[in-house]
């Protein structure tokens, strides 16, 4: 299983199904990278009191990027925050999970935003993340890209093996 950057999120949860299902409110994050660099913006992840995997949340883009495109790694996470049950004893550990990724248009400089949502079966949790995009070194800036089509909002599409 591949590894992940570890704390660069805030999904997690303990597995239950005793409570109902809530929304909790919107949460604000940021990042930076530079243009046409993968980033990661988020992650999700599910365990139980014993610290073993039951399974990864679903992750819906709400409002696509403007500037870039989003994706989903599978791998091994480290959660930083708990959002359902109470097993922060299991934060410190890998656990199996996803990473949610983001990467510029080449020569994109500036700013984007964009928003998805977490769904675990107790609740969701809706996210917003604005990036700064610094110019990468050697790429020309491009202001308007005729050729870039925009990400639609809905399912995330995992993100392509890199091959070398």
């Amino acid at each position: 299983m591949k590894r992940i950057a570890a704390g660069i999120g805030l999904a997690a949860i303990v597995f239950s199904t005793e409570a109902l299902a809530k929304d909790l409110p919107v949460g604000r994050m940021r990042r930076a990278t530079e243009s046409n660099k993968e980033v990661g913006i988020g992650i999700g992840a599910r365990w139980n009191n014993a610290c073993k995997s039951v399974g990864i949340p679903q992750v819906q883009l709400d409002t696509a990027p403007a500037h870039g495109f989003v994706c989903l790694r599978s791998g091994l996470v480290k959660p930083s925050n708990v959002l359902f049950g109470g097993a922060k004893h299991c934060m410190p550990m890998e656990i199996e999970g996803v990473e949610v990724v983001y990467r510029s248009r080449p020569g994109f400089d500036g700013t984007d935003t964009l928003g998805y949502t977490l769904r675990f079966p107790r609740g969701t949790k809706p996210l917003i993340v604005d990036i700064r995009i610094k110019p990468a070194a050697g790429i020309a800036r491009k202001d308007n890209d005729p050729t870039f089509t925009r990400q639609p909002p809905g399912e995330i599409p995992s993100c392509a093996a890199l091959v070398s």
